[in-house]
């Protein structure tokens, strides 16, 4: 059989940047039911203690309300890199960032 593969650059300083950078605007949103989706975990402030705080773990569906990943996600560059892998047309189907709690 004939193997075939794609071999890209290593993503950039830049990028590399920018996407620490937005995770951190997209993580700085206010809470909004009607568009991105925070999610929160409660956690225990300490074993004794029966106070808990809730601290938010990820975000989910931002990519529409983020210029920047929207274009990483959805933009030409990608969406073409991908479609040549794999013959067809490529869509976002679901992104997430999960927070170190």
């Amino acid at each position: 059989p004939i193997h075939q593969f794609l071999v890209l650059p290593a993503i950039s300083k830049d990028i590399s940047h920018n996407i620490k950078k937005w995770a951190n605007e997209v993580k700085n949103l206010p809470y909004r039911p009607d568009s991105w989706m925070h999610y929160d975990e409660v956690i225990k402030n300490s074993k004794s203690s029966n106070t808990e705080e809730r601290v938010l773990s990820r975000t989910e569906n931002f990519a529409d309300y983020h210029e920047g990943f929207k274009e990483l996600f959805r933009g030409a560059e990608m969406t073409s890199i991908l479609e040549q892998l794999t013959g067809e047309p490529m869509v976002l189907f679901k992104e997430k960032i999960n927070y170190k709690v």
